[in-house]
């Protein structure tokens, strides 16, 4: 008996002084400040009781680029002197010491700085990282510094055209791991701006994302690609064996939460994720989540995605200028909302006895509250009138039904300040219950949209029972489809 408790005591304690397990598949996802980036890939092998670490070798190289220069795919790869140390939850490889690298680049790549066409890089490097493990004992995420020794740059006739010494220490680095294992809804995120989930996965192996420049098919004409400089392509691929839909992920920045994704123009409702399929970009964009700023594509193969969004709206789509919306209800309950829409741009109107004419077929007020949903108010055609100015007016005359619309206005001809659309209600048609975080609005006649949104950086006031904002610029949508003005599908998904 006292054998088998010292037995069981020993391995007790040989357990509890396991190192963070790191072993598997991993993408690294390098930045130099600017300078250059990359990705590479590590299979990582552990001994847990020591924490000593091997890397083993890889099929896929990755990538670099040099400032803005396109990114170029690396050919051929080979690493010496890596084996790395895992204590506690610090990360070392190589352990001490540097390890040397090769890298030849498929297509040789400009780095203006010393006036050179790379084509082959030889550095001695170090990663130096903390280890994210969630207190599980499995290591999910490694980040810290890239430190180099040295680095020397050969261009195509293998001649030295920029050597540095060390150590540099403005390189960093975020490692993810990409082990897909075998089971249903299996989710990996090998880089930070993409996360892929497959349905089914019957035999494991490993995924990549990793961002280019180079398109891989046709882009639609109009279309809007994000990136900082040059346009980004994320290249999705796997070696594991799967089935079923996929779902990849990409997540934008609109870090002061303008509705525009930063760095660009584009409304984030505008955004879609197209995805390469027979040598053109095909729309699959699924969901988006203006919260969290992810937008989501469902594919069943995979290959180039890209983000972005189109930079025009459809004809019969106008956005005008938000000049004032006001929502409101006092004390004693009674009710009142105005709007005003204005465009410098003197968007072509109705024609009179058109098909868009509102004598003929009405209009229809959409009040669009991210909180509390939509209002939906009914200008019947028997309450329109209009002169020979093209100036329309709706007024409610007690016998039409769609009232609480008292008055509305469409002026085409509105001196230097453009076209205007005035509306008065009765009634907000929305419980105004608290804060409402962004409120839109879309008059149709016809075929013919008209719209605006009011989002948190033209709010003045906004609280139960009251909202005023001011000043809504037309950019802040690309078109006046339900996606753009945020109208959920029954589904949940967003469409237009």
């Amino acid at each position: 008996m006292r054998m088998l408790s010292l037995t069981v005591l020993l391995l007790t304690s040989g357990m509890a002084v396991a190192e963070i397990d790191v072993r598997g598949g991993w993408q690294v996802n390098l930045d130099c400040g600017g300078a250059a980036t990359a990705t590479a890939f590590f299979n990582l092998d552990e001994n847990l009781a020591t924490g000593e670490v091997t890397p083993l070798s890889t099929a896929e190289c990755g990538t670099i680029t040099f400032f803005s220069a396109p990114v170029s795919k690396v050919g051929s790869c080979t690493a010496t002197g890596e084996a790395g140390q895992v204590t506690g939850t610090s990360f070392t490889m190589p352990a001490s010491g540097y390890a040397t690298s090769e890298q030849i680049l498929e297509t040789p790549a400009d780095f203006f700085l010393a006036n050179c066409t790379v084509q082959r890089v030889v550095a001695a490097s170090r990663h130096e990282g903390a280890i994210i493990d969630g207190g599980t004992g499995t290591a999910t995420r490694i980040t810290g510094s890239l430190v180099n020794g040295s680095v020397q740059m050969y261009n195509t006739n293998d001649d030295i055209c920029f050597n540095v010494g060390g150590p540099i220490t403005a390189c960093s680095f975020d490692m993810r791991r990409n082990d897909v294992a075998v089971g249903s809804g299996v989710t990996v995120q090998p880089n930070a701006s993409v996360r892929v989930t497959f349905d089914t996965v019957s035999v494991s192996g490993t995924a990549s994302v990793t961002p280019l420049n180079d398109a891989a098919a046709q882009i639609p004409p109009n279309f809007q690609l994000l990136g900082s400089v040059l346009p980004i392509f994320y290249d999705v691929s796997t070696t594991a064996t799967v089935s079923g839909p996929i779902t990849t992920c990409y997540f934008y920045d609109d870090v002061d939460d303008d509705g525009i994704v930063d760095g660009t123009q584009l409304a984030e409702t505008a955004l879609q994720l197209l995805h390469e399929e027979g040598a053109v970009f095909v729309d699959r964009t699924s969901s988006l989540d203006t919260v969290n700023n992810t937008i989501c594509a469902e594919t069943t193969s995979l290959s180039q995605l890209v983000p972005g969004g189109p930079t025009e709206p459809p004809p019969g789509d106008f956005r005008w200028w938000g000049k004032k919306l006001l929502l409101k209800r006092n004390p004693a309950g009674k009710e009142k909302g105005a709007f005003l829409f204005d465009s410098a741009y003197l968007d072509p109107f109705p024609a009179l006895g058109g098909s868009d004419d509102p004598r003929s077929v009405g209009a229809t007020l959409e009040v669009i509250s991210a909180s509390e949903g939509v209002a939906t108010f009914t200008l019947p055609a028997a309450g329109w009138t209009a002169t020979t100015s093209y100036h329309w007016k709706y007024t409610y005359n007690g016998s039409l039904v769609g009232g609480p619309v008292k008055k509305a206005v469409l002026n085409p001809w509105r001196g230097q300040s453009g076209s205007a659309i005035i509306v008065k209600t009765t009634d907000t048609g929305l419980p105004l219950a608290g804060p409402q975080g962004t409120v839109s609005l879309r008059l149709t006649t016809g075929t013919q949209r008209r719209c605006t949104s009011f989002g948190p950086a033209t709010i003045l006031q906004d609280e139960p029972n009251f909202f005023l904002a001011r000043d809504a610029p037309a950019g802040a949508l690309l078109d006046c489809s339900d996606a753009s003005l945020g109208i959920e599908s029954p589904s949940g998904a967003f469409v237009d």
